[in-house]
């Protein structure tokens, strides 16, 4: 058996159905995969994402995903399965699904999908408010390592420490309003977005918050 696994190939003028169609026709005979690569090939972006997120919602990204991993240990050598991959990310960031992948091997790809498509907004949301400060500071410091001239990189290279750099980011981002409840315990109750950041900047020691400490 080769290595590589085609896509079967239907012609569009022979059925006279065009892309969604043959996608569907896929899917329904449980040919998951090429059916979103199918998709992907759709140019009206709108509908494009529409018909993957539908997909998504029907069949479930555990599914999808343990296809993805299935092709792989039969060493099938498609371009398309990282991609796909992806389009289960953008899913799980959208939907706020990301304890359906925690502890699961994507997890961690995914986190670095995000953190290279600068997109770990929601995820750090997430961490924040389930009280998860320790990996809300962790995912800080790899989205700095990756992005060197960032704004948050930049601070920590002057010596802010990571816990004050996660607030440089939130305040950057628009965040920090929508966050600070979380950290209200160490604060005090009056205490601004201004100056709880000026205070980070001028106080690299202090402390605003015990990492070990869950809501």
């Amino acid at each position: 058996m080769s290595a590589f696994s085609p896509v079967p190939f239907i012609c569009p003028v022979i059925l006279d159905i065009g892309l969604p169609e043959i996608a569907d026709v896929m899917k329904n005979t449980g040919l998951f995969i090429q059916a979103i690569i199918c998709i992907k090939l759709i140019p009206d972006q709108i509908l494009r994402k529409k018909k993957i997120e539908r997909l998504l919602d029907e069949i479930g990204i555990e599914v999808i995903l343990a296809k993805v991993e299935k092709d792989r240990e039969q060493g099938i050598m498609d371009g398309h399965l990282g991609a796909i991959e992806e389009e289960v990310y953008n899913y799980v960031n959208k939907h706020n699904l990301f304890v359906s992948l925690n502890g699961s091997a994507h997890f961690d790809k995914m986190i670095g999908y995000l953190i290279r498509s600068q997109k770990i907004n929601n995820l750090l949301l997430k961490t924040i408010t389930s009280g998860n400060l320790k990996n809300a500071v962790e995912l800080i410091t790899l989205y700095a390592s990756f992005y060197p001239k960032s704004l948050v990189a930049q601070k920590i290279n002057e010596g802010l420490d990571a816990k004050h750099a996660l607030l440089v980011y939130l305040q950057e981002q628009g965040l920090l309003a929508e966050t600070k409840k979380y950290f209200t315990s160490h604060f005090k109750p009056d205490c601004d977005e201004t100056s709880l950041i000026e205070g980070s900047f001028n106080n690299n020691n202090s402390h605003l918050f015990n990492l070990t400490e869950t809501r």
